[in-house]
């Protein structure tokens, strides 16, 4: 969208400059002076339209490297959380363990 609007003001700012050039040629200098004036007015608008684009990109890629450090840092939360997960199911074998144990030295005790 901002691309546009400034390849526009380009645009025509090219277009008053090639206007410029023409009136140049005419016999009137007021006109051709007139028309430089406002073509440099428009270079220094897209001029201006493309540094607050630059800060826009600078900012959006800022932005984007946060985003980056906040997907590392739920990378790392997501393996850490992995980890427990793995830790609770082996938990939850050792627990199985240990009731097939009980109920084995129940028997036992039973048998005897």
């Amino acid at each position: 969208l901002g691309y546009s609007r400034l390849i526009d003001k380009a645009r025509q700012a090219q277009e008053e400059m090639e206007a410029v050039r023409a009136a140049l040629g005419a016999d009137n200098p007021m006109q051709g002076s007139a028309r430089l004036d406002a073509a440099v007015r428009k270079i220094d608008s897209a001029s201006a339209e493309m540094a607050r684009l630059g800060s826009d990109i600078e900012r959006l890629r800022t932005s984007v490297e946060g985003l980056g450090e906040v997907a590392a840092q739920l990378n790392g939360f997501n393996n850490r959380l992995s980890s427990v997960a793995q830790f609770l199911s082996l938990g939850d074998g050792i627990e199985s363990l240990l009731s097939a144990t009980r109920t084995l030295g129940a028997l036992s005790e039973g048998i005897a």
